[in-house]
Protein backbone atom coordinates (compact mmCIF):
# COMPACT_ATOMS: atom_id res chain seq x y z
CA UNK A 1 0.00 0.00 0.00
CA UNK A 2 2.81 2.43 0.89
CA UNK A 3 4.52 1.67 -2.44
CA UNK A 4 1.32 2.45 -4.35
CA UNK A 5 0.92 5.79 -2.56
CA UNK A 6 4.57 6.65 -3.10
CA UNK A 7 4.32 5.81 -6.83
CA UNK A 8 1.13 7.84 -7.14
CA UNK A 9 2.76 10.85 -5.45
CA UNK A 10 5.86 10.51 -7.63
CA UNK A 11 3.72 10.38 -10.78
CA UNK A 12 1.78 13.46 -9.67
CA UNK A 13 4.99 15.38 -8.99
CA UNK A 14 6.43 14.39 -12.36
CA UNK A 15 3.25 15.52 -14.11
CA UNK A 16 3.32 18.86 -12.26
CA UNK A 17 6.96 19.47 -13.23
CA UNK A 18 6.31 18.61 -16.88
CA UNK A 19 3.30 20.91 -17.01
CA UNK A 20 5.38 23.81 -15.66
CA UNK A 21 8.05 23.40 -18.31
CA UNK A 22 5.61 23.39 -21.23
CA UNK A 23 3.90 26.60 -20.28
CA UNK A 24 4.47 29.62 -22.57
CA UNK A 25 5.26 32.78 -20.65
CA UNK A 26 2.35 35.20 -20.82
CA UNK A 27 2.35 38.92 -20.30
CA UNK A 28 2.52 39.74 -16.58
CA UNK A 29 -0.81 40.85 -15.12
CA UNK A 30 -1.23 44.60 -15.33
CA UNK A 31 1.77 45.00 -17.64
CA UNK A 32 1.93 47.37 -20.60
CA UNK A 33 1.89 44.35 -22.88
CA UNK A 34 -1.27 42.92 -21.35
CA UNK A 35 -3.07 46.24 -21.78
CA UNK A 36 -1.93 46.86 -25.34
CA UNK A 37 -2.20 43.53 -27.12
CA UNK A 38 -3.99 40.28 -26.60
CA UNK A 39 -1.02 38.25 -27.82
CA UNK A 40 2.47 39.00 -26.54
CA UNK A 41 5.15 36.35 -26.74
CA UNK A 42 8.02 37.10 -24.37
CA UNK A 43 9.88 34.02 -25.56
CA UNK A 44 12.93 33.02 -23.58
CA UNK A 45 15.71 35.46 -22.83
CA UNK A 46 18.97 35.26 -20.97
CA UNK A 47 19.48 39.00 -21.53
CA UNK A 48 16.22 40.68 -20.55
CA UNK A 49 13.60 40.42 -17.84
CA UNK A 50 9.87 40.82 -18.40
CA UNK A 51 10.23 44.33 -16.96
CA UNK A 52 12.94 45.17 -19.52
CA UNK A 53 10.67 43.89 -22.27
CA UNK A 54 7.65 45.76 -20.89
CA UNK A 55 9.61 49.01 -21.10
CA UNK A 56 10.45 48.30 -24.76
CA UNK A 57 6.84 47.28 -25.45
CA UNK A 58 5.65 50.60 -23.97
CA UNK A 59 7.81 52.48 -26.50
CA UNK A 60 6.34 50.39 -29.33
CA UNK A 61 2.81 50.97 -28.04
CA UNK A 62 3.46 54.71 -27.90
CA UNK A 63 4.33 54.66 -31.60
CA UNK A 64 1.35 52.50 -32.58
CA UNK A 65 -0.99 54.78 -30.59
CA UNK A 66 0.02 57.61 -32.94
CA UNK A 67 -1.18 55.58 -35.92
CA UNK A 68 -4.91 56.13 -36.02
CA UNK A 69 -6.70 53.11 -37.49
CA UNK A 70 -3.93 50.59 -36.76
CA UNK A 71 -4.74 47.62 -34.52
CA UNK A 72 -1.91 45.58 -33.03
CA UNK A 73 -2.65 41.85 -33.31
CA UNK A 74 0.50 40.31 -31.84
CA UNK A 75 3.94 41.22 -30.62
CA UNK A 76 6.80 38.80 -30.03
CA UNK A 77 10.35 39.01 -28.80
CA UNK A 78 12.69 38.22 -31.70
CA UNK A 79 15.18 36.45 -29.44
CA UNK A 80 18.55 37.04 -27.85
CA UNK A 81 20.32 36.21 -31.12
CA UNK A 82 19.35 39.66 -32.47
CA UNK A 83 21.56 41.33 -29.85
CA UNK A 84 24.78 41.18 -31.85
CA UNK A 85 27.67 43.63 -31.91
CA UNK A 86 26.93 44.24 -35.60
CA UNK A 87 23.31 45.21 -34.88
CA UNK A 88 24.41 47.38 -31.96
CA UNK A 89 26.88 49.20 -34.21
CA UNK A 90 24.12 49.69 -36.81
CA UNK A 91 21.73 51.20 -34.22
CA UNK A 92 24.52 53.45 -32.91
CA UNK A 93 25.05 54.73 -36.47
CA UNK A 94 21.42 55.81 -36.95
CA UNK A 95 20.07 59.32 -36.57
CA UNK A 96 19.09 59.90 -32.96
CA UNK A 97 22.02 57.94 -31.54
CA UNK A 98 24.46 59.85 -29.35
CA UNK A 99 28.10 59.17 -30.28
CA UNK A 100 29.25 60.55 -26.92
CA UNK A 101 26.97 58.11 -25.06
CA UNK A 102 26.58 55.07 -27.32
CA UNK A 103 23.94 52.40 -26.83
CA UNK A 104 25.07 49.28 -25.01
CA UNK A 105 21.92 47.15 -25.37
CA UNK A 106 19.42 46.42 -28.09
CA UNK A 107 16.19 44.51 -28.35
CA UNK A 108 14.08 43.49 -31.32
CA UNK A 109 10.37 42.73 -31.42
CA UNK A 110 8.29 41.55 -34.35
CA UNK A 111 4.61 42.38 -34.74
CA UNK A 112 1.50 41.68 -36.74
CA UNK A 113 -1.08 44.43 -37.11
CA UNK A 114 -4.09 45.44 -39.18
CA UNK A 115 -4.45 48.80 -40.90
CA UNK A 116 -8.06 49.92 -41.14
CA UNK A 117 -9.80 50.94 -44.34
CA UNK A 118 -10.19 54.58 -43.28
CA UNK A 119 -6.58 55.55 -42.54
CA UNK A 120 -5.26 58.92 -43.60
CA UNK A 121 -2.64 58.04 -46.22
CA UNK A 122 -1.21 61.54 -46.04
CA UNK A 123 -0.08 60.65 -42.51
CA UNK A 124 0.59 56.91 -42.81
CA UNK A 125 2.20 55.17 -45.76
CA UNK A 126 0.48 51.85 -45.03
CA UNK A 127 -2.04 50.36 -47.44
CA UNK A 128 -5.63 50.65 -46.17
CA UNK A 129 -7.44 47.50 -45.02
CA UNK A 130 -4.24 45.46 -44.97
CA UNK A 131 -2.65 43.02 -42.54
CA UNK A 132 1.05 43.50 -41.92
CA UNK A 133 3.09 40.57 -40.58
CA UNK A 134 6.60 40.26 -39.19
CA UNK A 135 7.02 44.04 -38.90
CA UNK A 136 10.29 44.66 -37.04
CA UNK A 137 10.86 47.03 -34.12
CA UNK A 138 14.47 47.79 -33.11
CA UNK A 139 15.10 49.57 -29.81
CA UNK A 140 18.32 50.47 -28.05
CA UNK A 141 19.43 51.90 -24.72
CA UNK A 142 22.48 52.55 -22.61
CA UNK A 143 22.86 50.28 -19.59
CA UNK A 144 19.89 50.90 -17.32
CA UNK A 145 18.51 53.71 -19.50
CA UNK A 146 15.22 54.02 -21.33
CA UNK A 147 14.57 52.20 -24.57
CA UNK A 148 14.57 54.35 -27.69
CA UNK A 149 12.79 53.21 -30.83
CA UNK A 150 15.51 53.45 -33.47
CA UNK A 151 14.14 51.59 -36.48
CA UNK A 152 10.93 49.94 -37.60
CA UNK A 153 9.70 48.23 -40.72
CA UNK A 154 10.87 45.32 -42.83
Amino acid sequence: MKKAIALLLAAMMLFALCACGAKEEAAPAGSEAEEAAQTVDYGKSELYTAEDMDAAIAAINDQIAKWEGVELKSLRYAGDEAATEENLAWLNSLEGADAANPFTQLIEFVSDFHVGADIDQTVLTFEPDTDYTDYQWWLARTEGGEWQLMSMGY
